[in-house]
């Protein structure tokens, strides 16, 4: 991780790079919910990715920028990824918190909209 973490700071300054991230992030997570191929399976004694980019964009960004990325790409997935995603993270209620404390109100109005969601799908 320490090449990944030299270029997420080289590149860090770009507009869109969050945004790269969030792609990222989603690719990842789609990837995860469908499970590996046969072949892929077979040729991967390795670690999940899912969890190895969430330490990576956690490492790499303010929390703030972290927490942004989470919650658009939650958004942007359908709910059936959204528990393989959070197996992975804290429960949404403590980011949605987080991002009250660092008054990123954007980022909060983001998690009650996945805590309504999902409450909406317990019922």
């Amino acid at each position: 991780m320490p090449s990944a973490l030299s270029l997420s700071h080289y590149y860090s300054h770009l507009s869109y790079f969050p945004h790269a991230l969030e792609i990222l992030l989603h690719h990842v997570l789609d990837d995860a919910v469908d499970g590996p191929s046969r072949d892929e399976s077979q040729n991967q004694a390795q670690q999940p990715l899912l969890p190895s980019v969430i330490s990576f964009l956690q490492a790499s960004l303010p929390a703030d920028v972290y927490l942004d990325i989470v919650v658009q790409c939650t958004r942007k997935n359908e709910i059936r990824s959204w528990r393989t995603l959070f197996a992975h993270l804290p429960p949404p209620k403590d980011l949605f918190e987080q991002a009250l404390k660092l008054r990123s109100l954007k980022t909060a109005a983001g998690y009650l909209l996945v805590l309504q969601a999902l409450d909406d799908e317990e019922d």
